[in-house]
């Protein structure tokens, strides 16, 4: 369909309803500021020079037979991001604060005084205390796609852990795996047998993706959300687990002692995966190293904390 040459006066909501449908070109976009996991392939539909509205697509290929695919990716926010893009709110230029820090008070600079002020700024800063000093907050995942990370790393500025930061992230995988994920992709969801959430509500946060939560649980999947309030998760759960807020550790703990007590842990998985097979002294409460044993070690640059000597014909108390 292809849009009238000229367009005519509305007369009333529905005709601005219609006009939705009228476009002159159609064009791929994404979105990858700001969400996880991002980069869905939207449609974007323009008309006049703007973007009139955004839908996702369908354009992603059955990986495995039997398996549901990835279509279509996409969610509320991505399509309704045209919103955003001609918002009134929206910074269009550079503006200096001329108040205190809270007054809300700017005005409106070139883009020459901008980039210069940040320039002379970041220069003080490296003759003072070297390029590490600068920080850079932003989002290292991205780093293909994001120039300013590029900049920073030339520089040698510090950039900081967007996860860190917001703490989006399960820490328990990184402290026990030392991995962001622990399955190839979502889709592999479909294939559990269990489906544990916890920590997030997937319908609201991982809005893409929940569709496999849903449809493992049509394939035989347990749903069982662990949560202190009534969220959309809970709602599509097949148990709730209504804990207390801040009771996460003592509920883990005894889910620990119960498939301790009754053996159900997988040792061989346990000491090959994770961090549980490693040795840690009583005394210092850190694991056991090499320099614990034989009196030295290899080099390292880690600098996280002060080392511990030992003699190689003592060995420190260890539990495991």
């Amino acid at each position: 369909m292809k849009a009238a040459e000229s367009d005519r006066i509305y007369t009333s909501p529905s005709d601005l309803y219609r006009k939705k449908w009228d476009w002159d070109a159609v064009y791929w976009g994404t979105h990858c500021v700001d969400c996880y996991p991002g980069n869905c392939p939207m449609r974007v539909y323009v008309r006049g020079g703007q973007v009139w509205r955004e839908e996702q697509s369908g354009s992603f290929q059955t990986i495995e037979p039997g398996v549901p695919d990835f279509n279509p990716m996409g969610c509320q926010k991505g399509a309704s991001w045209s919103q955003s893009l001609y918002g009134p709110d929206r910074l269009l230029y550079p503006l200096k604060r001329v108040g205190e820090r809270g007054e809300g008070r700017w005005n409106r600079v070139t883009w020459d005084e901008a980039l210069t002020d940040i320039a002379d700024r970041m220069i003080d800063a490296i003759e003072a205390g070297g390029p590490s000093s600068i920080a850079h907050e932003g989002t290292p995942e991205m780093a293909t796609v994001i120039p300013t990370n590029k900049f920073f790393s030339t520089l040698g500025g510090h950039g900081l852990d967007l996860n860190g930061s917001i703490n989006d992230f399960s820490i328990g995988l990184y402290e026990t795996f030392g991995r962001f994920s622990q399955v190839s992709s979502a889709d592999d969801w479909f294939h559990s047998e269990v489906v544990l959430i916890w920590h997030m509500n997937p319908i609201y946060t991982r809005i893409p993706f929940y569709h496999f939560i849903a449809e493992a649980r049509y394939n035989g999947a347990e749903v069982i959300n662990i949560s202190p309030d009534v969220n959309p998760s809970h709602l599509h759960a097949d148990i709730q687990v209504p804990i207390n807020g801040g009771t996460d550790p003592a509920f883990g703990l005894a889910l620990v002692q119960v498939i301790l007590e009754e053996g159900l842990a997988n040792w061989k998985f346990i000491k090959e995966q994770t961090d549980l097979g490693f040795l840690v002294r009583t005394d210092t409460r850190r694991y056991l190293r090499q320099a614990d044993v034989e009196g030295k070690a290899r080099k390292t640059r880690c600098t996280s904390g002060p080392s511990v000597q030992a003699s190689a014909k003592r060995t420190a108390p260890i539990s495991s």
